[in-house]
């Protein structure tokens, strides 16, 4: 059971931290959006609410080149993106295979040196009850 709510502690925290990062990413995704025409992002961004004409017209491109070269700087955004998480997870199960072979090898120390002292305080006792 401990080692069930480890496992979710730890996931939650790992969670947490990764929530920082995907909210930067898709910070950096909803403005690239904001630049192409067509995307629900570019409605929000010239809905012309909080824009005078002359900032809805700059904050759109319009040559098919550029909005090309936007959606694959997207593309490696999400690529990296994709790429860290996997370095991330790596990482992560090699040091806990590392922290549970630790944690079994004290284990198995700790019983190694139980069981003779056991044994030796069982003959003890023993001896004891035999004088």
């Amino acid at each position: 059971d401990t080692k069930i709510l480890n496992a979710q502690r730890e996931r939650i925290v790992g969670w947490d931290k990764a929530d920082v990062v995907m909210q930067k990413c898709e910070y950096v995704m909803r403005g690239y959006a904001a630049l192409i025409p067509g995307t629900i992002m570019h409605g929000h961004a010239t809905s012309g609410k909080h824009k005078n004409k002359e900032e809805q017209s700059l904050s759109t491109i319009n040559d098919q080149d550029e909005i090309q070269q936007t959606i694959e700087k997207m593309k490696a955004l999400l690529e990296r993106m994709e790429q860290e998480a996997e370095a991330y997870r790596d990482m992560y199960v090699k040091v806990q295979s590392q922290i549970t072979r630790v944690q079994e090898e004290e284990t198995k120390q700790q019983q190694d040196d139980y069981i003779p002292k056991f044994f030796r305080d069982q003959k003890k006792q023993t001896l004891e009850e035999e004088e």
